[in-house]
């Protein structure tokens, strides 16, 4: 091969330093959209969360490697009852695309609502037809000069297949050839849960795990927000010292892997965990996911789904040893004061409320009430519990209706507000254009960056990541946990295992320290100080911000005092 034979695909390549236009070697030198992370989509088996998907369904830059990557896969969903409402209209339309190329999905979730369903099998059923009409109509259908159909061309849209609805579980849909069939698959083994309301403060939590725990039970407490479940481990700490365990999303990566495998190893199969008199205390981060086993359960009023999903955690297996005080699964519920009665509409703990909403909590609330006295049948109660909480059947007491009917408003008003602005940066539908190139009517720009378009599939809380090191008077640092006390040059780029510990050392900081504009400044300016040019080199640290501590974890964000504990993880105070 000549030695001038060179081809230079696009101008901003990572291309080693010998290979200019005139005199290198011969080769092929890719574009750097071709590395790094966009590559992963090209393996023959992909694990990653649900984001990755839905950026199939974002108009960005690049998006046909995705849609590439997609097309010769099987797409297997897990627990897809959490994606919210933005997170849907992204969900929807991706799965259109996937029936277009012809992909088959599974999409799982024990706590699926009859609308969330309808929606998938609808969006499904959307791009199949596309399918089917795309060759036959590819000719014959005028288009305009963007490529789009002609409306006056367009036919007219059959009816949707019906879907079935049943009240048993679990439930199998499939939808096969635009025919939708519903059956039953074998129920689990049934059993009944006690659930009990927990009122008052941190003195009646005590009381109502105190025999549990004293008998050599185990007890998981799920608090709906980080501050809530720091104030409670705190309060626990103080009665059961290291008993008392914490769990959340603001933990390093690295604390957050670690803290799930002792989880796993106490908690989960078997007898060989230290279980006996220990409380954890945790967010959402194990809801789902992990499988773990309790005595006891205490958690905050969720919508009835997570509740169903936090009950999950109790009793799990069985043939376990149990003390007295746990020879039946019991649910404690908080967060709701005062308890749920025909007297007095009840609030909802203010954390909660702006997590979930008054709506779907004072109808699980009016939801569990029915039970007072009688346990809940699982898993045969479970469709029906969703079914009906996410309905339109009026719940709960007379004097609720207008507290909820207020609640219902601002719900729905919030869910359309949601719906309308997830679809300013949605990909068009298969049809709409004769290319995908035509699609990207509002293109986004780079959809790998962590402060860019990942915040576009859900929706925005203003929370952030950040890489969190150690200053000290040798240089840069991991945190002391990594037990690796090797340098790290902000002046050179980081290999690939450095590359790595830094990636297990990010941890997400909270939307509301950048809750208004002059706060937003002073963060952002602070940590614009921690600017390692050579570090932007990396596909996985390029833009990424970096939170720098002393080597007492402590450290300035703006008008914040930022902390970091293992045991507790991160601490942001203004």
């Amino acid at each position: 091969m000549a030695s001038d034979h060179y081809v230079d695909i696009g101008r901003d390549v990572d291309a080693p330093a010998w290979a200019g236009r005139h005199g290198a070697p011969g080769g092929v030198v890719a574009h750097h959209w071709t590395s790094g992370r966009k590559q992963a989509s090209f393996a023959d088996s992909v694990i990653a969360t649900i984001d990755h998907e839905l950026l199939a369904a974002l108009s960005s830059r690049h998006v046909v490697l995705r849609h590439l990557g997609l097309a010769r896969q099987v797409v297997v969903l897990d627990e897809i009852h959490a994606a919210d409402t933005w997170m849907f209209v992204y969900l929807a339309r991706a799965l259109e695309w996937l029936a277009r190329y012809g992909v088959p999905v599974i999409a799982m979730s024990a706590t699926l609502a009859p609308d969330q369903r309808r929606q998938l099998v609808e969006a499904y059923e959307k791009g199949r037809r596309a399918r089917v009409s795309a060759l036959a109509e590819e000719s014959a259908v005028p288009r305009d000069a963007a490529g789009l159909v002609q409306p006056r061309f367009r036919r007219a849209a059959s009816p949707m297949p019906e879907i079935p609805e049943l009240d048993d579980y679990p439930r199998l849909t499939t939808l096969a050839g635009g025919v939708v069939t519903t059956r039953n698959a074998p129920p689990g083994a049934a059993r009944g849960v006690d659930v009990e309301w927990l009122s008052g403060d941190h003195a009646a939590l005590v009381k109502a795990v105190e025999p549990v725990l004293t008998a050599g039970g185990c007890v998981l407490v799920v608090r709906n927000t980080v501050r809530r479940a720091v104030e409670t481990y705190r309060e626990l700490r103080r009665v059961w010292g290291e008993s008392v365990s914490l769990t959340h999303s603001r933990f390093v990566a690295f604390d957050r892997l670690r803290n799930d495998d002792w989880l796993r190893e106490t908690f989960g199969p078997g007898d060989d965990g230290d279980r006996a008199g220990r409380i954890v205390v945790a967010t959402q981060v194990a809801e789902q996911s992990l499988d773990v086993d309790f005595d006891l359960l205490v958690t905050d009023l969720a919508p009835i789904d997570l509740v169903l999903q936090r009950i999950g955690r109790l009793q799990r297996h069985a043939g376990r040893s149990r003390p007295a005080a746990a020879s039946r699964p019991r649910c404690l519920v908080a967060a709701l004061e005062p308890s749920p009665s025909a007297d007095v509409v009840p609030t909802p703990e203010r954390g909660s409320n702006a997590v979930y909403g008054a709506h779907h909590l004072l109808r699980t609330a009016a939801l569990l009430a029915e039970y007072d006295g009688r346990p809940l049948d699982l898993p045969t109660d479970v469709p029906v519990l969703v079914r009906r909480c996410y309905g339109a059947e009026p719940l709960g007491p007379a004097t609720w209706q207008n507290a909820m009917t207020e609640a219902e408003r601002d719900f729905r008003k919030a869910q359309s507000d949601a719906e309308h602005n997830a679809t300013v940066y949605r990909l068009r539908a298969p049809g709409e254009a004769s290319s995908l190139l035509g699609l990207l009517a509002n293109e986004t720009g780079e959809a790998e960056t962590s402060t860019g378009i990942a915040k576009q599939v859900r929706q925005a809380d203003g929370g952030f990541e950040v890489v969190l090191l150690v200053n000290d008077q040798d240089g840069l640092r991991l945190l002391p946990q990594f037990e690796d006390d090797r340098p790290l040059h902000r002046d050179v780029p980081p290999n690939r295992e450095t590359e790595r510990l830094l990636a297990r050392s990010m941890v997400r900081v909270p939307g509301w320290v950048v809750g208004n504009e002059s706060w937003t400044d002073q963060v952002l300016n602070d940590l614009s100080e921690n600017y390692f040019r050579e570090w932007q080199k990396s596909p996985v640290l390029g833009g990424q911000l970096v939170l720098l501590l002393s080597p007492e974890l402590t450290g300035r964000m703006g008008p914040f005092i930022v902390t970091y504990d293992a045991e507790v993880g991160l601490g942001v105070e203004k």
